[in-house]
């Protein structure tokens, strides 16, 4: 769906107006999901967004009617009925359609959808790939939305009800605004960071997924609304075939574009924080990366070698315009990661000087699992050089 070019104008007044209305529009899915899932601050983070989407229109429209009060105050209350009665027909017209009823929520679900309390599932998601497919000269562009998941029936096996399971409810996994995008050339790689809450997703025999993308052209004249969908993923097989880990392609067929999410299911896994400190004495312009992969321990289904294993790796840096490093921590993409039990995670850095494109550091450290305490290793610079990396991987078992 291409938009006027009037729309993304210089002074951006139409595109907030729509951007407005579209999130007014979403009041009632809000206020239901929070009510459903007795998650107020979904409502509270809704609200604090709808001010600082009309602040933005607000400042527009004043901007434009500067010279003329008069015209500003009847503009603005037109404007205003308008949005009233925008959100008072799509309340009627909407359908609130429970998957469960309300009672049950207080209700302890069978033991084999509970989680086992004995073992520290996870569910990672590690990156994304879409291709747009209505429009032939769409070649990049910037990416924005929301991928939340949620264990729908996470409790564990003593847990009274829902309501008493802190991990219970959606987790942001991506959530970028539109004024905060992210770059996307189509059909590459989208590496995914941190989720928001800065928590790990457990999982029973289902996952809830919530997806909501989009992309603006790098021109800025057409808008490509990607997917936008709600789905369960049925785990329940991974149990029964007894598994202690899983890779896993989900590939949704959205209005304009064809999304691929590439995830790993651990049965047991260790939660870990990864620092990286850079040493140096000298400051220096760099491009490269750093990411984490699980190591061939893991029992994954490719080596180290494989061409897919890029997919289902957590990017910590990466970057082709240079940024300077000097002696000190590391600002991080992800640094949050679930490593498998019987498994190991493995750090790899290939760091170049920008200027003379010359390799200053170039090596990897495999970190084997262990259920508490930290670990740290130091990857040294190329032979004759004062440059080092000193990685910490901090674990905590959960169970």
């Amino acid at each position: 769906m291409r938009t006027d070019a009037s729309i993304i104008s210089k002074d951006w007044t139409e595109w907030d107006e729509r951007v407005l209305e579209f999130h007014l529009l979403e009041f009632t899915e809000v206020l239901k999901d929070s009510c459903l899932f007795v998650l107020p601050h979904i409502l509270c983070e809704y609200l604090y967004n709808l001010s600082k989407k009309f602040t933005r229109y607000y400042s527009c429209v004043c901007k434009e009617f500067s010279n003329s009060s008069e015209s500003l105050q009847l503009f603005a209350k037109q404007e205003m009925d308008r949005h009233a009665r925008l959100s008072v027909e799509n309340q009627k017209g909407a359908k609130i359609n429970h998957e469960r009823p309300f009672k049950d929520l207080f209700t302890t679900p069978p033991p084999s959808l509970a989680r086992d309390p004995t073992i520290n599932s996870r569910f990672e998601l590690f990156s994304i790939r879409s291709t747009v497919t209505t429009d032939s000269r769409f070649k990049r562009g910037q990416l924005f939305g929301l991928i939340s998941v949620s264990d729908k029936d996470g409790l564990l096996l003593d847990a009274g009800s829902h309501i008493s399971e802190p991990d219970f409810g959606y987790i942001p996994i991506f959530n970028v605004d539109w004024s905060d995008s992210t770059n996307m050339r189509n059909g590459a790689v989208v590496y995914l960071e941190d989720p928001s809450f800065h928590r790990l997703v457990p999982f029973s025999s289902s996952i809830d997924i919530r997806i909501e993308l989009n992309v603006i052209s790098e021109d800025k004249d057409a808008c490509f609304p990607m997917c936008n969908t709600k789905f369960e993923l049925d785990v329940s097989e991974f149990w029964a075939k007894k598994l202690d880990s899983k890779c896993g392609r989900l590939s949704i067929n959205g209005e304009n574009a064809i999304t691929s999410m590439y995830y790993i299911l651990l049965r047991d896994a260790i939660d870990t924080v990864v620092e990286v400190s850079f040493k140096t004495k000298t400051r220096r312009k760099v491009c490269g990366y750093i990411a984490a992969y699980y190591d061939d321990d893991s029992d994954l289904p490719f080596e180290s070698y494989h061409p897919m294993r890029n997919w289902y790796a957590a990017l910590l840096v990466k970057s082709h315009l240079p940024f300077n490093l000097v002696d000190g921590k590391i600002a991080l993409k992800k640094s949050i990661l679930a490593v498998p039990v019987k498994g190991s995670l493995r750090i790899e850095a290939n760091l170049q000087d920008y200027d003379s494109e010359e390799v200053i550091l170039k090596g990897s450290h495999t970190f084997k699992s262990q259920r508490k305490d930290s670990s740290s290793y130091i990857i040294d610079g190329r032979e004759g050089t004062d440059f080092g990396l000193d990685v910490k991987v901090k674990w905590d078992y959960k169970v």
